[in-house]
């Protein structure tokens, strides 16, 4: 199966409600999609809230949806929208570009929020210091540094199969870990992670 047919079937699991699928999706392309905001937006953490809207709203929208042949394609587009929307308030609203000025606030939590998603973090943390090396190696590169699946095959000189193994494999073991220790989805997880600057992995 080449990486699109791949990534049509993957659409059509999220389409189903396969939160397995749609984490799959989102570890793939959100490193795509980050990338392209900032080209739009000059701003980090303004491109990572975007990038997290266009998952939001794929999860959100997954029931009006139809299979579509190529799923980066209607991210892309998104998060083009998003980022265009955003653009034209700030040509008429002065909040929204003092947003992009002051490259938007770091936090969004109370000092109490904070404190209890230290803990889950440090919690986490600790389960990928069990994972094995590789594994822990490539999910850094693709959710710290941003690169896609073929950009760590490149830089590691293994398959982009294998690195999608290894992303499975990691996000095997975070769901079952989150799940029976913290009481919480995966899908939860990525959604409270990306709007705390407490998280690093």
């Amino acid at each position: 199966m080449t990486g699109s047919q791949a990534d049509t079937a993957t659409w059509r699991l999220i389409l189903e409600g396969n939160e397995d699928a749609f984490t799959e999706l989102y570890l793939e392309f959100s490193p795509v999609i980050k990338r392209l905001l900032i080209s739009y937006l000059k701003s980090e953490p303004l491109a990572e809230d975007l990038s997290q809207e266009v998952f939001l709203q794929l999860w959100d929208e997954r029931g009006k949806l139809g299979p579509i042949i190529a799923p980066k394609a209607w991210l892309v587009t998104c998060a083009r929208h998003k980022a265009f929307n955003f653009l034209k308030r700030c040509a008429v609203d002065q909040a929204a570009k003092s947003e992009i000025l002051r490259s938007y606030p770091v936090s969004h939590t109370r000092p109490d929020e904070d404190l209890i998603l230290k803990d889950y973090f440090v919690y986490i943390e600790a389960t990928f210091q069990r994972m094995p090396e590789q594994t822990r190696r490539i999910f850094k590169k693709c959710r710290e540094e941003y690169k896609t699946y073929d950009e760590v095959a490149a830089e590691l000189n293994i398959t982009r199969d294998a690195v999608k193994k290894h992303m499975v494999r990691s996000m095997k073991i975070l769901r079952e870990t989150l799940q029976r220790d913290l009481g919480i989805t995966l899908t939860i997880y990525w959604v409270v992670a990306v709007y705390s600057p407490t998280m690093h992995f």
